[in-house]
């Protein structure tokens, strides 16, 4: 289910603190207009309709509206539900059109067709009254944000009403007018933007409003999304990249990053020209705040638009967000402190660039899940650069650790589903094309990704050095996807630490990693042992660290997951077994350990681990060379060490957890384990081809009475 959102927020930048005081807000006056002994919301409600319907004098309806902020600002949804049934959106539309259309009209912002009003005299166009116009219109989307806390039923009904066709339009159009006005002033001179600093203030704040009011229709599921997001050919996505664009000064958008060759420093793609400029001093400081405010409200809209949209509609939507995705996340290479040292340009106020980076590695998880799109995305050397980037990012002293934890995840999701996408595309590739064409797009992989120097260390450092648990997970799972194709292995065998991590994931004794963390380490190892040369390596400590980790089930708690976790450790062990260098031995510590935790394993869903279990048996009894080391006080090596061998099954294969392990295969009903007592048999039949096993498998009077009990029914 869909998690539901808090759609009210409070007036803008309020959870900032602005460095000028005079810039704090007071309480609302209720207005004398609207009267208030009425003490039923119900009936209030109607009044306050009664009184934004009514023609009145500009200071009037400004009290009026101001009245109704405060009266809407509750947190009842039966009466939102109501405000919306009595037609309090609508009617606020009508307000917010009115008002729209009298400032579209104005002489101020008229267009010159002639061009011969420069950024400039726009700017000195600013008067009094189009301030208040600007005033009143933030009031009445504020009052908008508030209605909107109805339920989602209601919320879809007004969208359905009145929002394509009428609110949409008019939002949209008084972003590109703030865009403008924004756009003119910080191209303008010192003293322009002193005089006009507070329209230019409040058109910042009038975006805030807007942007959530599209944010709350962009979290409708449905057809809602992909009409937003198709709305005249993408009008609204294309303004909100406007709006992106401009507060990163980046006005070549479209190309800067079609070249994936671009060698320019992360930084110069993000020079905000104004933002270090002295322009009004405290007033450019409180600017700048409301620039990020912006942008994050903008990056917030794009994000709940891309969660849950069809495949088509995400690609639709990447292309036009490719080239801002890129540019923003590489802003993690800008250092912790994001500039405001002064050594570089700041992209964005420190107290929001977490959040804007994981709006950013949000989306691009989102769109990586759609198996085109991540096919295409996983091409491109300067996104993998960026997802490196966000996984390397370590934040500032002010940023909250949970929100770095956030970036990494959505960043790490990504990554793997674009490595995914890559063995999805070869496995299709395999079918429809030659062999030969298979074969190229395995090596144009490997050196797309050996290009990318960051993956091997960050991936390490990822396992080895972070606690959240979800991150361990989803890295240990991109390690597992690379595993499965042949470059892969070999991507990931030259010169990196996989083995010592798999081990360190295998051997925990402490709880570190997670099940699901350990049971992709279980299928790393699996699909590394079908590379010939890795196994002519590694295949001992695979077998060793393997045995260690079934050994060690035992003595844990029941686990969630567990029975996932014994038949990926079985499978992965049988395989190295099945795969090691032909007249290698193996070698087990601990056989008792071993096989005492197998019989313990056999309790845990037998549906499920009892088939790997006795398949994993039988391999044992039947490779060559298999050694286990016995633990003797008086014979350990100076390294602390064991130096005695002697073979596994003419000590340990008698031994009691061993037969219970058979018996505990034998005794299970059903037609489900049909394989495991198939397997059980054959274990046993090769026992009986030594003399000196007979005697002691003809005493354990439980085993024979299972294997009476299988013949019977067969």
């Amino acid at each position: 289910m869909q998690q539901e959102y808090p759609h009210a927020a409070p007036p803008p930048l309020l959870e900032l603190q602005l460095v000028d005081q005079r810039h704090q807000r007071h309480p609302l006056p209720m207005d004398v207009n609207i009267p208030i002994h009425n003490i039923n919301p119900y009936h209030r409600v109607q009044e306050i309709l009664q009184a934004i319907s009514r023609t009145v004098p500009q200071a009037e309806r400004h009290q009026v509206l101001e009245s109704s902020l405060q009266f809407l600002s509750h947190e009842d949804t039966a009466l939102h539900d109501y405000e919306v049934d009595m037609g309090a959106d609508r009617a606020l539309c009508l307000q917010l059109g009115y008002l729209d259309m009298l400032q579209t009209s104005s002489p101020t912002n008229n267009n010159n067709n002639n061009n011969n009003h420069t950024q400039q005299s726009r700017m000195n166009n600013y008067n009094n009254d189009t301030v208040t116009d600007v005033s009143e219109q933030i009031l009445i989307c504020w009052c908008l944000t508030r209605i909107y806390q109805c339920s989602r039923e209601q919320r879809l009904r007004s969208f359905q009403e009145i929002g394509l066709s009428d609110l949409v339009p008019i939002l949209t159009k008084i972003l590109k007018r703030c865009i403008s006005t924004n756009s003119a002033a910080d191209n303008s001179n010192n003293n322009s933007w002193k005089n006009h600093g507070r329209a230019l203030s409040q058109h910042m704040d009038m975006m805030v409003p807007v942007l959530r009011i599209l944010r709350i229709f962009a979290k409708l599921d449905g057809p809602v999304k992909s009409d937003l997001l198709r709305w005249k050919n993408g009008r609204l996505v294309t303004v909100l990249v406007d709006i992106l664009a401009t507060h990163s000064n980046n006005n070549d958008s479209e190309n800067s990053f079609d070249n994936d060759n671009n060698n320019n420093h992360p930084a110069a793609l993000l020079v905000d020209n104004n933002s270090n400029q002295v322009r009004g001093g405290v007033e450019d400081e409180n600017h700048f705040i409301r620039q990020s405010v912006v942008a994050m409200e903008s990056f917030g809209v794009l994000k709940d638009l891309s969660f849950r949209l069809d495949n088509n509609d995400k690609e639709y939507m990447y292309r036009f967000l490719r080239n801002t995705l890129i540019q923003y996340s590489l802003s993690a290479s800008c250092g912790s402190n994001n500039g405001d040292d002064g050594t570089r340009p700041r992209v964005v106020h420190a107290s929001l660039h977490g959040k804007l980076l994981e709006s950013v590695a949000a989306m691009l998880w989102n769109f990586a899940t759609a198996p085109k799109l991540s096919f295409e995305m996983a091409q491109q050397s300067i996104l993998l650069k960026s997802l490196g980037l966000l996984l390397q990012y370590t934040g500032s002293s002010s940023l909250a650790a949970e929100e770095v934890v956030k970036i990494k995840r959505n960043a790490l999701s990504a990554f793997g589903n674009l490595v995914a996408a890559l063995t999805r595309e070869y496995r299709g590739m395999v079918l429809l094309t030659s062999p030969t064409r298979a074969a190229d797009e395995e090596r144009s992989n490997a050196a797309a990704f050996r290009s990318q120097d960051w993956i091997l260390p960050t991936f390490s450092r990822l396992l080895r050095y972070e606690s959240d648990k979800d991150i361990q997970r989803r890295a240990m799972r991109t390690i597992r996807c690379l595993a499965a194709r042949a470059w892969g292995r070999e991507f990931l065998w030259e010169g990196s630490d996989v083995k010592g991590c798999l081990t360190l994931v295998l051997n925990d004794s402490n709880a570190v990693f997670d099940v699901s963390t350990r049971i992709q380490a279980c299928e790393t190892m699996l699909n590394l042992t079908e590379d010939p040369h890795i196994m002519e390596q590694s295949s001992v400590i695979f077998e060793i660290s393997l045995s260690q980790a079934i050994a060690k089930l035992k003595d844990q708690p029941q686990l969630k997951e567990q029975d996932k976790l014994i038949v990926a450790s079985t499978r992965a062990l049988y395989f190295c077994l099945e795969r090691r260098p032909r007249g290698q031995e193996s070698f087990f510590p601990r056989p008792d350990a071993f096989f005492a935790s197998l019989l313990a394993c056999t309790k845990v869903e037998m549906e499920a681990t009892h088939p790997p279990i006795a398949q994993l048996l039988l391999k044992l009894a039947t490779t060559d060379k298999v050694v286990a080391t016995q633990e003797f006080e008086h014979n350990r090596s100076p390294n602390g060490g064991m130096k005695t061998k002697c073979p596994v099954w003419q000590e340990a294969v008698i031994s009691p957890p061993v037969l219970d392990t058979l018996t505990a295969l034998l005794i299970a009903k059903g037609p489900l384990f049909y394989q495991s007592h198939s397997l059980a048999l054959d274990v046993i039949h090769h026992f009986l081809q030594n003399p000196s096993n007979k005697k002691v498998l003809a005493k354990n009077a439980e085993l024979l009475s299972a294997m009476v009990g299988v013949l019977l029914v067969r």
